[in-house]
């Protein structure tokens, strides 16, 4: 072998070398773990609530809680109100919308699908606001069971978290005997991958509060 030949072969044995480590380095790498990106909070300027009566369907109310601008504009309470009667169950569908971006002059964009499918980061929670009325009490009791509260609120929807843990877009509202009013603190907790089925964990996206009047003698 004459000495360029020599060379040719040298140079052609250290490609050749060199493809087979690039190849064995590249089969070998490691795959990297991305974390999936966690949803930020949703925009929401306004909660509806719908109540209707599960033995008198034409028995129908209408809460709506609204803060247009919500790094701090006015609340309207001007419609955040409804009345119950006594001794009854109401079928509640909580609805969120962002008013300050419609789709267009006359349609508001409406959240709750979006809560919907992101259910697994989601729960509305109830309260009442002592602050104002001290007749006035509520509880979330869980399904078979019932209190002595003003207002028993029992969570019908749920998520597809190992187990199933509630969401509440879906509501029964079930009044005491007793009239009474008070302000209701309903609030939509985000908590994406630390959601327990309690209220705590998370931040939220919107807090609102509706007037709640139960009386027997609702026409």
């Amino acid at each position: 072998m004459n000495k360029n030949s020599k060379v040719i072969a040298l140079v052609a044995m250290i490609i050749m070398t060199g493809t087979l480590m690039f190849s064995w380095s590249s089969c070998n790498k490691k795959a990297e773990y991305t974390a999936p990106i966690v949803p930020g909070n949703e925009p929401i300027t306004t909660m509806r609530l719908i109540f209707q009566n599960i033995n008198e369907p034409s028995d129908v109310d209408t809460a709506i809680w609204t803060q247009l601008n919500t790094n701090g504009g006015p609340i309207d309470f001007s419609q955040a109100h409804a009345t119950l009667k006594t001794n009854a169950s109401y079928h509640v569908r909580i609805d969120v919308l962002d008013l300050d971006f419609p789709v267009s002059n006359d349609t508001p964009y409406f959240v709750t699908p979006l809560i919907e499918a992101r259910r697994n980061f989601h729960l509305f929670c109830f309260q009442a606001n002592a602050s104002f009325y001290g007749n006035f009490s509520v509880e979330t009791p869980g399904w078979g069971t019932t209190t002595a509260s003003s207002l028993n609120i029992y969570r019908e929807d749920s998520d597809s978290n190992t187990p199933p843990l509630a969401v509440g877009l879906i509501d029964s509202f079930v009044t005491g005997s007793d009239s009474s009013a008070g302000i209701l603190d309903i609030t939509q907790h985000h908590q994406p991958n630390v959601k327990n089925g309690t209220c705590p964990p998370g931040s939220l996206d919107i807090e609102a509060t509706d007037t709640i009047y139960i009386s027997p003698n609702k026409p």
